[in-house]
């Protein structure tokens, strides 16, 4: 029996140290496996890297990576690819060892033209880059705000007013050409400090909008006031006289002129006169007429013996009317020839035959010497007719007058 048992315990320690071997046999066999996969999994990690130069911001670097291409890559550096970002190479492009790998962020701006607004998206790292990138050429008389040499950052506001080329006639001074960006004729004219006045004109408008080429002229209105003195010429009328024979007249009032102050509102545009309106008129005193007396008193029969005849002349005579060009239809001893058609006058010159004298006129008969002529000179009469016709029919002809005392 005891026999039997240290057989049994033998047998047990023999089979325990059989599982203790067998275990030891798969560990080694487990930590042999897993350091194959191991070297095997770092000799395949160290191939697949690959160093590559990264520009970013314009700075180049070396970068060692085990990602496999450009999107990978940019992901692993913490960047987030945007829509408008300028890439190089292509996101899907494998990296190659030593392969340059350029990235520019794009950013959003409102760019503002007078005062229309636009977002864009661009790549440009400066103001001045930004305009070439839109083809914008940018003179140096435009306003850009920020100045060209900014720099482009995110969510930013460029302005930009471009300039226009506008005429300006100042008054009477040269035409000038001006480069400005006001936006109104107003504003163009306060920005080169022109002074518009309330009478002034302006075109076109001061509300209009300027323009290139635009030419705005400024026309300086100024109105004065100026009075003057103006003489009122008197009228002349007649008066019969019973007192008087026919064909004698004689002044009773001389007359005497009137006189007036006249107002006149006068007009210069540019320094130069282009209006004169009378505005108001005052009297000083009136004009007083002239009267003349015309007698009426029958005439005594006529002596024509050689006692009351003082001379007889011969001249040239002409005729006339009353309505002739330069007549007034008063005689120069102030008879009224359209009211008193029927008077005969003649028009002499005083230093052959005296003026008021009583004359016989060959071919017309006897007649007044009441008026002169300007034309009337030396031997000369121009005879008075009632009608154009009677004095065309008389036309020019040499006649004997004999004057009378």
């Amino acid at each position: 029996m005891a026999h039997s048992f240290e057989r049994k315990r033998r047998n047990r320690m023999q089979l325990n140290i059989k599982r203790l071997l067998l275990k030891r046999k798969k560990t080694i066999v487990t930590m042999t496996a897993v350091f194959l996969l191991t070297f095997v999994a770092y000799t395949a990690y160290a191939s697949s890297k690959v160093t590559v130069v990264f520009v970013k911001d314009g700075q180049e670097q070396k970068v060692d990576t085990h990602t496999n291409n450009v999107r990978s890559f940019l992901k692993e550096q913490g960047i987030k690819l945007g829509d408008h970002d300028e890439m190089s190479p292509g996101p899907n492009i494998y990296l190659k060892e030593n392969m340059k790998i350029t990235w520019t962020p794009a950013y959003q701006i409102t760019l503002e033209i007078n005062d229309q607004k636009e977002t864009v998206w661009t790549t440009a790292k400066t103001i001045r880059n930004f305009f070439n990138l839109q083809h914008i050429d940018v003179k140096p008389q435009d306003v850009v705000s920020p100045s060209l040499s900014g720099k482009i950052t995110d969510h930013m506001t460029v302005h930009y007013e471009p300039a226009k080329l506008v005429n300006l006639k100042d008054g009477q001074e040269a035409q000038r050409s001006i480069w400005t960006t006001a936006k109104t004729v107003e504003e163009f004219l306060q920005e080169q400090h022109v002074n518009v006045g309330k009478e002034d004109r302006v075109n076109p408008g001061i509300d209009e909008q300027l323009a290139s080429n635009l030419t705005v002229s400024v026309i300086h209105v100024k109105k004065v006031n100026k009075q003057e003195e103006k003489v009122l010429p008197f009228q002349t009328k007649t008066e019969e006289s019973s007192d008087l024979r026919k064909g004698k007249t004689k002044v009773l009032k001389p007359g005497e002129k009137g006189k007036v102050h006249q107002t006149y509102e006068i007009i210069y545009e540019n320094d130069k006169q282009v209006a004169k309106n009378l505005v108001k008129t005052e009297e000083i005193s009136k004009p007083k007429d002239r009267v003349i007396l015309v007698g009426t008193k029958p005439n005594a029969p006529v002596q024509t013996d050689k006692s009351s005849a003082t001379k007889t002349v011969t001249v040239t005579s002409t005729a006339y009317t009353a309505d002739c060009k330069g007549c007034s239809g008063y005689t120069k001893t102030g008879l009224n020839l359209k009211s008193s058609p029927g008077t005969k006058v003649i028009a002499v010159d005083p230093k052959i035959i005296p003026l008021g004298t009583r004359v016989y006129v060959e071919g017309y008969g006897y007649a007044v010497a009441g008026d002169t002529g300007g034309a009337i000179d030396g031997h000369k009469i121009d005879i008075f007719f009632p009608s154009k016709h009677q004095a065309n029919n008389w036309g020019r002809k040499k006649v004997n007058v004999t004057v009378y005392r």
